[in-house]
């Protein structure tokens, strides 16, 4: 499988996930978990709640219980990472959140969904 970005070199072992666009196998942004903790954990509770993919991750459900998993709401999914308030992340993190504002971005221009492989 080729990866667009890897994220995850060097943390071999550790959890990690790989989003790929459906319909593009040889597409894939592999990612360390602890970069999804931080950037999920960045974002923001909705007053009526968790909502999307922040949902998913909070609740331990989704790609958590089985995989592939499709993204439900992709949409909603990446304006939720885009109201990241960026000044919490480092550098690295940053990096990992616009490649998944832009991979989110690709699929819904494409008409195509995400999924989710988790280790």
């Amino acid at each position: 499988m080729g990866f667009e970005h890897d994220f995850y070199g060097g943390y071999e072992g550790e959890p990690e996930y790989i989003f790929r666009i459906e319909r593009q196998p040889a597409r894939s942004l592999r990612i360390w978990g602890g970069y999804i903790d931080a950037i999920m954990n960045a974002v923001a509770l909705d007053p009526s709640g968790w909502h999307s993919l922040a949902k998913f991750y909070h609740l331990n459900e989704g790609w958590f219980e089985g995989s592939p998993w499709r993204i439900p709401e992709l949409s909603t999914a990446l304006d939720q990472l885009q109201s990241v308030e960026s000044s919490e992340l480092d550098e690295q993190q940053k990096r990992v959140l616009a490649a998944l504002c832009e991979w989110f971005q690709v699929a819904l221009n494409e008409g195509l969904d995400v999924v989710i492989l988790y280790d």
